[in-house]
């Protein structure tokens, strides 16, 4: 008679959903810039899997080649695993990709695309600072989740946009801090792992 393995541990869901997290702590990070650049008549997708769900982003090779293949590289190098997102704003964005994990680290290198097309809900963009160039990116990226993102100037540079998975970002947005406490969400929604696949 064959062995019947037992199930391992329930994991523990959250209100939102979400599997429980801990607050991922600062990684060191410093990667060298791709050297090529992603083929525009491939369709590039990336696959976020988090606590909250998976969620797939496809990138723009063809209108933003530069920040797509700077998008990619930065996922195949690992850069997004075990990042968190750290700042989620109700109706605007939830911003990502930062391993130092308090808002301010970067890949080890910048790259500067203007945009070639308007913010809609789900377009995935660069984070920058006030200081930096119209269209540098580094590693921190957002989704624009509501009406108030899509009117943001166009500064910052766009590498795709959330193709599957709404419901995963909206369960992620439902870590918006309340107005007294900023910007700091009230939960950990982490990237467990993402990763890029390329088809004709």
């Amino acid at each position: 008679m064959a062995e019947t393995k037992s199930p391992g541990p329930k994991k523990e869901l959250d209100a939102n959903g979400c599997t429980v997290a801990q607050m991922p702590t600062a990684k060191s990070v410093d990667v060298n810039s791709p050297t090529t650049q992603l083929d525009p008549e491939k369709t590039h997708v990336v696959t976020m899997v988090t606590n909250c769900g998976e969620f797939k982003i496809e990138l723009d090779a063809e209108r933003n080649p530069r920040t797509a293949s700077s998008f990619a590289h930065l996922v195949e190098e690992g850069v997004y695993d075990g990042t968190w997102f750290h700042r989620i704003v109700p109706d605007f964005v939830i911003q990502g990709g930062d391993p130092n994990a308090d808002g301010t680290g970067g890949s080890g290198y910048n790259i500067v695309e203007p945009p070639t097309c308007k913010y809609r809900i789900g377009t995935v963009a660069m984070a920058k600072t006030a200081n930096d160039p119209t269209g540098n990116s580094s590693s921190q990226f957002y989704v624009v989740i509501g009406e108030d993102g899509t009117d943001l100037p166009p500064d910052y540079a766009i590498a795709g946009k959330v193709s599957e998975g709404n419901d995963v970002i909206e369960r992620i947005a439902r870590y918006a801090p309340d107005q007294a406490s900023g910007e700091s969400p009230s939960g950990v929604a982490i990237i467990e792992k993402a990763s890029v696949s390329s088809t004709e």
